[in-house]
């Protein structure tokens, strides 16, 4: 199976910059009372983002956070007006795989060599994301620390829409109309889906653990890229909530702690 990449990254230099911008200005003539508006990142380039300390047979990951003073000049041949954005709200908790909540992927190889879809992945942790407005995520899962073993596992993670409790929505379901009045089947539907709306934001009584899919069902996957880190950048409504999120190692049985965390871009 191919996971489809997590990040594309695009190296140009000066001139390849200068030059599609020009493409742009070309498709589109700016009006000159038309505001622009350009993000700045600064950035240090690291070899490495973590170090890795060795403890005997467990290996601890460190993120390196250098901190330096930078200088940003701006040249312009009209007025502009630039302002630091404020950072994303940022929100983190840690926890492990372990004998018992180590399933691995969605899906394994076999003997053969093929992936097919692994039984045991629904003992990984299980996690509800909630929220009350439309926002954009940016939700990281690295690795923290754990035995040499299982040092080079890539780890991952899978979004998907938690169950609703079968009783509740038979119970939707089998409600009896007293009469087919297309306004009372209208109002009917929305008693039915704030119900269903007002049960996952309120409560999660009536949500439980993922334990298969449909074919249908929606499911983002980070894929198994990198041994240390995976990251998925999302933009939900907020009828969306709550998400369940569901951090995984590539294979059933790796043991390691991990921290799970999410950085709100937007208010």
């Amino acid at each position: 199976m191919q996971y489809p990449p997590r990040e594309i990254i695009l190296n140009l230099d000066y001139q390849e910059i200068l030059d599609r911008l020009t493409q742009k200005k070309k498709k589109k003539l700016l009006a000159k009372s038309e505001k622009i508006y350009i993000n700045i990142v600064p950035y240090l380039e690291y070899d490495n983002k973590f170090d890795v300390e060795k403890v005997g047979n467990y290996r601890n990951y460190k993120m390196i956070n250098h901190e330096y003073n930078f200088w940003l000049r701006i040249f312009s041949s009209d007025d502009v007006y630039i302002a630091e954005l404020q950072k994303p709200y940022n929100v983190s908790l840690e926890h492990e795989w372990a004998s018992g909540s180590s399933g691995g992927g969605r899906f394994v190889k076999n003997i053969n060599n093929k992936y097919e879809e692994n039984p045991n992945w629904t003992i990984n942790p299980q996690y509800l994301l909630k929220f009350e407005e439309n926002i954009s995520l940016k939700i990281i899962l690295r690795k923290i620390n754990g035995h040499f073993s299982n040092e080079n596992t890539n780890i991952g993670m899978l979004l998907t829409k938690p169950n609703i409790e079968e009783k509740l929505l038979s119970e939707m379901k089998n409600q009896k109309m007293t009469n087919f009045n297309k306004n009372d089947q209208i109002l009917r539907v929305l008693e039915s889906t704030n119900k269903l709306l007002n049960c996952k934001k309120d409560s999660l009584e009536h949500l439980s653990r993922k334990l298969s899919f449909n074919l249908s069902e929606w499911v983002v996957e980070s894929g198994y890229k990198n041994s240390y880190v995976a990251s998925l950048y999302m933009n939900f409504n907020n009828i969306d909530s709550p998400i369940m999120i569901i951090p995984t190692m590539e294979n059933p049985d790796a043991y390691f702690s991990y921290q799970l965390s999410g950085k709100k871009l937007t208010k």
